[in-house]
């Protein structure tokens, strides 16, 4: 956890270095981490972009966390079906 909140702080020192409000969360746990990435990647999914469909996630011993998705088959942009903008908002919950 001591790794992620450097590489965390460290991308957002950037993004005020360069103008924009920082944008990456700083989680207290591990457990935090892997359920808002799951809750992330649920939004997504539902709104219709192609993204992985997240499955759950599980603790592991050694208060380490597993997030499961499914295998996503990649495909250029220009097979992905147009996306509202509308979409888009609803999953910058980040």
């Amino acid at each position: 956890m001591l790794s992620l909140r450097y590489i965390q702080s460290l991308k957002n020192i950037y993004l005020q270095m360069n103008g924009q409000n920082p944008i990456f969360e700083i989680y207290d746990t591990a457990e935090a981490m892997v359920s808002d990435q799951f809750n992330t990647m649920k939004i997504i999914y539902k709104s219709g972009i192609p993204a992985i469909r997240p499955y759950g996630f599980h603790s592991l011993p050694g208060s380490r966390w597993l997030l499961v998705m499914e295998y996503l088959d990649d495909k250029t942009v220009v097979h992905a079906p147009e996306v509202q903008p509308e979409l888009i908002d609803t999953a910058s919950i980040i």
